[in-house]
């Protein structure tokens, strides 16, 4: 299994992520902080989920989303947990 994957509160209570070994690898970020229409939910390069075709994804912008898209991003998550 990978290694452990632990709640993250970045410097303001709404921008909530995911760390592993202390370094965070995916984070939310609030649109209401800073008025935009839409929310971010980011991942970061220690999350490591390089795809082979040389094209993935650092960023999705969520506005209200659905069971599916909950559980694509649930995915991220675990995937960005359990990389070594």
């Amino acid at each position: 299994m990978g290694r452990r994957v632990s709640r993250y509160r970045g410097p303001h209570a709404r921008q909530p992520g995911y760390a592993r070994d202390g370094k965070v690898v995916v984070f939310f970020r609030s649109g209401q902080m800073d008025a935009l229409r839409y929310s971010t939910f980011g991942v970061s390069p220690q999350a490591a989920l390089d795809e082979e075709s040389g094209l993935w994804p650092t960023s999705y912008a969520l506005i209200d989303p659905t069971d599916a898209a909950r559980s694509a991003l649930a995915d991220v998550v675990r995937r960005a947990g359990a990389n070594d």
